[in-house]
């Protein structure tokens, strides 16, 4: 077989693994982000930051997913 070097799987190359990747790069950095903006005596940059990521968050769901329905079984 010969070559050496590492070997990429199907599945490392799949779209699905690599949103994982910029999820997690995500969560990484709300916090430093909100701890760049939190200064020793005020909080509300790092308020106004939540409160715009959780507005963008139901706009997001609202245009998204549209009308949501039970399904009868």
């Amino acid at each position: 077989m010969g070559g050496g070097g590492i070997r990429q799987s199907r599945l490392s190359r799949s779209p699905d693994v690599r949103a994982c990747g910029r999820r997690r790069a995500q969560s990484i950095a709300t916090p430093l982000i909100i701890g760049a903006l939190v200064t020793e005596t005020d909080v509300t940059p790092a308020l106004v930051y939540v409160a715009v990521l959780s507005a963008l968050g139901a706009l997001s769901y609202l245009l998204h997913v549209g009308t949501v329905e039970r399904i009868e079984s």
